[in-house]
């Protein structure tokens, strides 16, 4: 078995062209012989050439994908589910209230109304922003109405508010397909929308220099 073929995973997409999953291609490689799916891109060597794969003692010969699309809509749930990262890509590593952009090591989560208030239900998408560790230390267990009636800021003097309201987004997760991608199947990222910015969120900036450089006008391919 060749190095490419070793460990080889498939991004899938829905019919729409949302990505759906992500399957090893001995799972999905049927999907497009047996024409409920069509292959957007194709796995490539170090040299640049398809991968090819052999059927039927040789006689049949075809090639590994690497991006394809179903052709039949598969429902799924278009929320992401709640954790700290989740909340870092929906705020895109702003401190919601001083507006840094930050670093992944920067980032902390903050709950607008303190969890010795609202105990177990404090950690919800609602109630949970990206904070940059300075505000973070500043606000403490208070409230917002209580920075803003002992007139605290933020550690760059803003006042103390919400950029925006904290919402349980309504998009597929996209950082969970992005842990999948790397050199040799940067073409995933044509696929991945928003990309750029969860690439801070989980500190694999590295990716960005490496799309751009292998492919400074785009996929050659596509």
């Amino acid at each position: 078995m060749s190095d490419v073929l070793q460990g080889w995973k498939v991004l899938i997409l829905n019919s729409d062209g949302i990505p759906l999953q992500v399957s090893a291609w001995e799972e999905v490689i049927h999907l497009p012989l047996e024409g409920l799916a069509f292959v957007h891109e194709w796995a490539r060597d170090a040299s640049g050439e398809h991968v090819p794969l052999h059927a039927g003692g040789g006689r049949v010969v075809i090639e590994l994908p690497s991006v394809m699309q179903v052709k039949t809509y598969v429902k799924r749930s278009p929320r992401m589910s709640f954790n700290r990262h989740a909340v870092y890509a929906r705020d895109e590593l702003v401190c919601q209230y001083c507006g840094d952009q930050l670093a992944l090591g920067e980032a902390t989560i903050d709950h607008v109304i303190p969890r010795h208030v609202l105990g177990g239900e404090a950690s919800t998408w609602g109630n949970c922003v990206t904070c940059c560790k300075d505000c973070n230390g500043r606000k403490g267990g208070r409230s917002l109405e209580q920075m803003r009636k002992a007139n605290l800021r933020t550690h760059n003097g803003r006042v103390f508010r919400l950029l925006r309201e904290p919402t349980r987004p309504s998009i597929f997760g996209v950082g969970n397909f992005l842990r999948h991608v790397s050199r040799k199947n940067l073409e995933w990222l044509l696929y991945l929308p928003g990309w750029r910015s969860h690439c801070r969120v989980q500190g694999k900036e590295w990716l960005e220099e490496a799309y751009d450089a292998a492919f400074p006008e785009g996929l050659p391919w596509s």
